[in-house]
């Protein structure tokens, strides 16, 4: 772990609970003022675990963290080329061993954001959604069902392009209002 880190992103998980990410792809979990977990790639645990769910693995050390979004059972990562990820809570997850306080679940990529950066994430209120803006202006919805949290991790899922860019300049940050 190299000394010094340039912090990009920050994000409140709780109360107390916080994560850092810097523009070596890192991540750091923060407990009060105690460091709970450090993730050296927040897209991928390492090539066997990608590979064991069907992901491909020679894009596996994606250091280019855009964006993290927070939601009821862990928080989502986005990167300048587009690639997605997913981490959910140790107890959120039946198959966890238990050792840290999150678990890589997956990485994907929608054909849609494939080589374009993710500007902002928000989740919709009942977690069924996360909705993505894109550098290109292009807004899209991830289907939070589809992502196969303790079930099938392999399947692909779904993705829904909302609008195309309309407008003049880059969306900076999207919300979901229902």
């Amino acid at each position: 772990m190299p000394q010094s880190h340039n912090f990009i992103e920050q994000v409140w998980l709780d109360e107390e609970k916080q994560i850092a990410a810097t523009s070596d792809g890192e991540l750091f979990i923060v407990e009060g003022m105690e460091m709970k977990q450090y993730i050296e790639n927040a897209f991928s645990t390492n090539g066997a675990a990608n590979q064991s769910m069907g992901e491909e693995t020679g894009d596996d050390f994606i250091v280019n963290i855009s964006a993290i979004k927070e939601y009821a059972k862990g928080f989502f990562v986005a990167s300048d080329s587009g690639h997605l990820a997913v981490w959910v809570r140790s107890e959120e997850n039946n198959s966890t061993s238990g050792k840290h306080a999150y678990d890589f679940i997956r990485k994907w990529q929608p054909a849609p954001t494939k080589g374009v950066k993710v500007l902002g994430m928000s989740v919709s209120a009942g977690d069924d959604y996360l909705a993505l803006s894109l550098s290109n202006n292009n807004i899209g919805l991830v289907h939070l069902k589809t992502l196969g949290i303790n079930e099938d991790v392999t399947r692909e899922v779904k993705f829904d392009l909302v609008c195309r860019g309309f407008h003049s300049g880059s969306i900076d940050a999207i919300d979901i209002a229902i």
